[in-house]
């Protein structure tokens, strides 16, 4: 038994105990007030004091056991709780992989479902014609035939040609017979409306069927049908002029060729029969090449005849320059002297000024149009070339006294630098060596 100067059992075992759970502890709040005790054990006999003790202590260890008892209880709870919640994560991991997997299974499905439908959609297409290919688009409206009168301006020929062309471009645009007339009709004035106009009303006595009714009806009225022969005619009375351009002359000579119906074969050697004799000589080669075609010949000629041209113009450029003026005084050249028989040599007549009339340096532009436009480079005037231009005669009336004074011709000695460029009696000009 213990003494009562001792330190009171229950005391430590209310509180002090390490062995006793910190959280039955807290659970369950019990304490002794020392101060309180120690006040009524003074209060108490010394006699009574150990009983008092003894019944405190026994309150106190049965209290211990009940928390004792309730703590076990408390972890039994908790063990039972983690338990429930370590189940309850095993659980919801399970369900997690069971959500993904039924996601992979879905995405799957979907993937399979969308290739079947493909498949069915490519089959439909092959088996059915889409929207698109039953209805299909309009062609582009070509251009309009011009305007036909009476084969004067456009001729029936090249009219009708456009209107096969445009019904059969823009078939789909005119799909029946009354749209292809209608439209031959629109395209037709004057004479020709007036020729057809009878027959297009479905009460006349012959109605047109159709627009090649119309065009035959036309083709009786205006058609020439001695164009072949004529095309023919002119086609070999052509020639080239030393002044005319190639690349017209060529335009003109295939249309002819090709109304005339000419043998291609024969074209080459036409064409070269044509040209004026300077270019004769330079194309006098090739001609006569087999390996040369008609495309490689006139594209020859073509800058062949413009060299020629060039060569031309510089030469009546330093023509003009020398019977002009220079610094604003009349230029004069010294007399030529001509040896005759008698071993004395005579004076010829002097080139004096020219009256009224001083040409000025033509640009490029004007001597083309002069060229294009048959006119003479000295007075710009037709008829005529610079080398037979009557202007460049006039003299003074002084140089016309002394030259009647004189009892018979002078002789003029030709400039040695003066080269003829071709000697046919078209004039092709001259130039300067």
């Amino acid at each position: 038994m213990a003494s009562p100067n001792s330190d009171p059992a229950p005391s430590t075992a209310a509180g002090n105990d390490d062995t006793t759970p910190r959280h039955a502890s807290r659970l369950i709040s019990f304490r002794l007030d020392s101060s309180s005790v120690a006040r009524r054990l003074e209060n108490t006999e010394e006699k009574d004091r150990y009983p008092k003790l003894s019944t405190l202590y026994q309150a106190l260890e049965q209290k211990f056991h009940e928390l004792e008892a309730r703590n076990i209880e408390l972890q039994n709870d908790n063990d039972e709780a983690l338990v429930q919640y370590q189940g309850a994560i095993e659980q919801q991991n399970r369900a997690q992989t069971t959500l993904e997997a039924a996601l992979v299974a879905e995405k799957a499905a979907v993937a399979k479902q969308n290739e079947m439908a493909m498949k069915f959609f490519d089959l439909q297409n092959r088996s059915t014609p889409s929207m698109e290919a039953a209805v299909p688009r309009k062609s582009a409206r070509m251009p309009d035939a011009p305007m036909f009168s009476d084969g004067k301006e456009v001729r029936y020929e090249a009219w009708a040609t456009t209107i096969r062309q445009k019904l059969l471009a823009n078939a789909d645009h005119y799909p029946e017979p009354v749209h292809r007339k209608l439209y031959v009709q629109s395209r037709c004035e004057g004479k020709a409306q007036l020729h057809i106009a009878p027959r297009m009303d479905e009460a006349s006595t012959r109605p047109y069927e159709d627009a090649e009714d119309i065009l035959s009806h036309l083709r009786s009225v205006f058609a020439n049908p001695n164009r072949k022969a004529e095309a023919y005619s002119v086609y070999h009375q052509l020639t080239m002029k030393p002044r005319d351009g190639f690349t017209d002359f060529l335009a003109e000579f295939l249309q002819l060729a090709e109304e005339a119906c000419v043998v291609r074969e024969n074209l080459k050697r036409d064409l070269y029969l044509k040209l004026p004799n300077l270019l004769q000589t330079q194309m006098m080669l090739a001609v006569n090449q087999s390996h040369v075609t008609f495309d490689n010949f006139t594209e020859q000629c073509q800058s062949i005849s413009h060299e020629i041209m060039l060569q031309q113009h510089r030469s009546t450029d330093r023509r003009n320059h020398r019977g002009g003026t220079v610094g604003g005084s009349a230029r004069t050249t010294t007399a030529h002297t001509a040896p005759n028989t008698s071993g004395t040599s005579q004076p010829t007549t002097a080139r004096v000024k020219r009256e009224g009339f001083t040409p000025a340096r033509m640009t490029d532009a004007e001597r083309n149009k002069l060229v294009s436009e048959g006119k003479c480079f000295y007075c710009k005037e037709p008829g005529h070339i610079s080398l037979q231009c009557p202007k460049k005669t006039t003299t003074t009336p002084a140089a016309v006294a002394t030259a009647s004074t004189k009892p018979k011709e002078t002789v003029v000695t030709p400039d040695p630098r003066i080269v003829e460029l071709e000697g046919s009696d078209d004039e092709q000009g001259k130039e300067y060596a």
